[in-house]
């Protein structure tokens, strides 16, 4: 079995890629694809532009729709394909639900064309549609807020997510292959959260913005039923998420503090010899 990671340069592919055995893939190495009915594609790639303008709408459409064309053109094992919860227009949406395709997201659009692509092209899949993400290489308003000291969005402070973490994801992708369990299931945390509730959290203060972005509440039985990674809130994912950086922030602080100390006593004892 072969594994390969389609957009392991950034975020979560390159937190698998670093976790998993596998053969990471961008547009410049696609050929290292070999064609074999025991290729495993995980597949985190898109376009860093949710809502393309004229001169970027090619770029969209290859990051995304023609890339999942490409793929299911070769043989495979099993495809698992990193969708959103975007994909849903109101509350209490299940993995069945009808989706109307809303033409004012053009990032949710293409998830659900990708989807039926997927859908309708193999049954060897399995689409995970996803809420915002904590981990290692996470953008998100909460990651630069914790790490790199932003401090103001445009976000309001009443909007809402919903959080999930990428070890958990980690967890969860490694028992699919396994089980090679296929089907749609919505990765979500059982309960959402404001902007300002998690900011709080961070113990940091930011400038809110206007824009109010609501995650819908999405049902979360299926993945809880296959497994019990997902059975917490995204308020307990935070506090970890924090906690966990925190960590590494006072070790790094530790290192920093001995390496220096270190230095010194190391010019004493040359001093003593002179």
């Amino acid at each position: 079995m072969s594994i390969y990671i389609i957009g392991a340069k950034k975020g979560l592919g390159k937190y698998l890629t670093e976790n998993i055995k596998s053969i990471p893939i961008n547009r410049n190495n696609f050929n290292l694809i070999k064609n074999s009915n025991k290729n495993v594609f995980i597949i985190c790639a898109n376009n860093k532009n949710k809502y393309p303008d004229y001169n970027q709408i090619y770029d969209f459409y290859s990051d995304n729709i023609l890339l999942i064309q490409k793929l299911l053109k070769l043989r495979h094992k099993q495809i698992i394909y990193m969708s959103s919860i975007e994909v849903y227009n109101s509350d209490n949406q299940f993995e069945k639900s009808n989706i109307i395709c809303e033409t004012h997201n053009p990032y949710a659009l293409c998830k659900i064309i990708s989807e039926n692509l997927i859908i309708n092209k193999t049954k060897k899949f399995t689409i995970l549609r996803m809420c915002a993400l904590l981990g290692k290489y996470s953008n998100n308003v909460i990651s630069r807020t914790l790490l790199n000291g932003l401090d103001k969005t445009t976000l309001s402070k009443k909007s809402i997510f919903n959080y999930i973490l990428y070890e958990d994801i980690l967890l969860l992708i490694k028992k699919l292959i396994k089980d090679q369990k296929t089907g749609v299931l919505n990765v979500v945390s059982k309960k959402n959260i404001s902007l300002e509730q998690a900011i709080n959290l961070t113990n940091k203060k930011i400038k809110f913005g206007k824009y109010k972005y609501i995650t819908h509440k999405i049902d979360n039985n299926k993945i809880n039923r296959y497994t019990n990674l997902f059975n917490k809130t995204s308020k307990q994912n935070l506090i970890k998420f924090i906690n966990d950086n925190m960590k590494i922030k006072n070790s790094k602080i530790k290192k920093l503090k001995w390496n220096h100390w270190g230095i010194i006593n190391i010019w004493k004892k040359r001093l003593l010899h002179l």
